[in-house]
């Protein structure tokens, strides 16, 4: 598989979103040859390897949607829920 998709989860409503999927690449040196580097993709990038990392290690991993804003990873393993958010910079 080239890409994996991720669904989105509602914290609200707590339910699984039908449509809108997630899609992160399952090898980066694929994804920069395809789409070509760009130091403005850093964020992505970032985000797609701690993706790859997260589906590695856990058992079920979801991206959140609160109050119209994204949550990068809801992963959850032996009953424990983590909330994951990615970011190159955070400005104050």
């Amino acid at each position: 598989m080239l890409i994996s998709g991720i669904q989105r989860f509602d914290l609200a409503g707590q339910k699984v979103f039908e449509v809108g999927e997630k899609y992160y690449f399952n090898n980066i040196g694929l994804r920069n040859s395809i789409s070509g580097f760009s130091p403005f993709d850093l964020g992505q990038i970032i985000e797609n390897i701690v993706f790859l990392h997260l589906k590695t290690i856990v058992y079920s991993l979801l991206i959140g949607r609160q109050n119209g804003n994204e949550i990068d990873f809801i992963v959850e393993r032996n009953g424990e829920k983590i909330y994951i958010q990615v970011a190159l910079r955070i400005v104050g």
